[in-house]
């Protein structure tokens, strides 16, 4: 049986909106890479809910611009290095990370506990020169106090990540990384223990429900790491 041959305008036709669907796509692509090498400007705020005084102790990436050399007098004595600053934020207070320039910063920052297994983590990427800013509150390693991140953007409300509700119970947290739970859906490599993979999140690791991190796209913005009673 023969099949019918599609008259030459068509194929024409169909070629051309395939060149036009193709290059739809790429501008999408192209513009989606603009906006994320998008000069950015946004300030971290570190806020302490609770009524008595708490340590804050950061870890900067190595990659991290902003680090203990150029915080003059924020990071104390108790700091080691370049890379791990210890910062005492008084009771009812919120401060700035000083970084007027809006440099790239990568952290990961825990109360009251230094970084490391036992302690809850907020951990943020922001002003990022190559991609989108990431945040998320990490239970990995274990748990020591309710941290909430609030990513606000210009005039709108902030999108809220945490707290959350403990050691365990975290499977359905929006912006949470449940305990051991590395890959959000999955466990690989857990750092501190496990109490298996049923404290993760539903779904698979492309597609977890919900998901365990927010990608804050405008350029501009605060995000808030909150110590909650």
């Amino acid at each position: 049986m023969k099949t019918a041959r599609k008259p030459l305008g068509l194929l024409l036709a169909i070629a051309a909106t395939a060149v036009l669907a193709n290059n739809a796509v790429w501008a999408q692509s192209l513009g989606q890479l603009e906006q994320a090498m998008d000069p950015k400007h946004k300030k971290i705020v570190l806020v302490n809910n609770q009524s008595s005084a708490a340590d804050v102790f950061i870890n900067f990436a190595n990659d991290s611009v902003i680090n203990v050399t150029n915080l003059g007098g924020f990071c104390d004595s108790q700091s080691i290095g370049s890379l791990n600053c210890h910062h005492t934020l008084a009771a009812n207070k919120s401060e700035d990370l000083p970084n007027p320039d809006f440099k790239y910063v990568n952290l990961a920052l825990a109360f009251n506990h230094v970084v490391d297994c036992g302690a809850t983590k907020a951990e943020v990427i922001a002003n990022n020169p190559t991609w989108y800013d990431i945040m998320d509150v990490s239970v990995v390693d274990g748990f020591n106090n309710k941290i909430e991140i609030d990513a606000t953007e210009h005039g709108k409300m902030p999108v809220k990540l945490g707290p959350p509700a403990g050691m365990t119970g975290n499977q359905q947290l929006f912006g949470v990384f449940p305990f051991a739970c590395t890959q959000c859906a999955a466990i690989l490599n857990a750092p501190c223990g496990s109490n298996g993979a049923g404290e993760c999140h539903a779904g698979i690791e492309s597609n977890p429900n919900p998901p365990c991190q927010y990608q804050m796209n405008p350029p501009n913005g605060m995000i808030e790491i909150i110590l909650q009673p």
